[in-house]
């Protein structure tokens, strides 16, 4: 099934790649990676093909639903060092693929891959990949001119909270 998906991603035209036919594709790999379905080859294919919808899904498409859930499967492919650690390899390309939208949905992002990555074991958050996920996140968030820190929402919003208390 992944294989007739991943050839219809490749053989259809760019246009035809829109954000309605893309989602139900998404939600497809999600589940059938939350299944634990195929075995190395076939889940490092579907990390691949995830990479490949979310960017073309990007910010504009990607709700925080699907956002959470591409990093929640992505961080465990992060702990699959068997086999060579090819799904782990995809799912860290998959994450970094992921970062420019993701961030562009907002700081809550960063943390949830933050606390997410703080979960897999030590080894795994030694590798090479997790680091360049993190990296990738934080380049992301630090690019996107929408995203305000805490003391700068604060500032914004005490004036107006002030008068609505008097």
């Amino acid at each position: 099934t992944l294989k007739a998906l991943q050839a219809a991603v490749d053989e259809a035209a760019e246009p035809l790649l829109t954000p309605p036919s893309l989602l139900p594709l998404l939600r497809a790999l999600l589940d059938a990676l939350g299944e634990g379905g195929g075995g190395e080859p076939w889940r490092s294919d579907a990390f691949r093909l995830l990479g490949r919808v979310a960017t073309a899904l990007g910010a504009t498409h990607l709700s925080e639903t699907h956002a959470h859930l591409l990093v929640q499967a992505g961080v465990g492919g992060l702990g699959d060092l068997a086999d060579g650690g090819g799904v782990h390899r995809a799912a860290a390309e998959m994450l970094v693929a992921l970062a420019p939208a993701a961030c562009a949905l907002g700081a809550k992002v960063l943390s949830w891959v933050g606390d997410e990555l703080a979960l897999l074991p030590p080894p795994v958050q030694q590798q090479p990949a997790v680091a360049a996920v993190a990296r990738a996140f934080l380049a992301a968030l630090n690019n996107n001119t929408d995203v305000i820190d805490g003391t700068k929402l604060f500032n914004t919003i005490l004036r107006p909270v002030m008068v609505k208390m008097d």
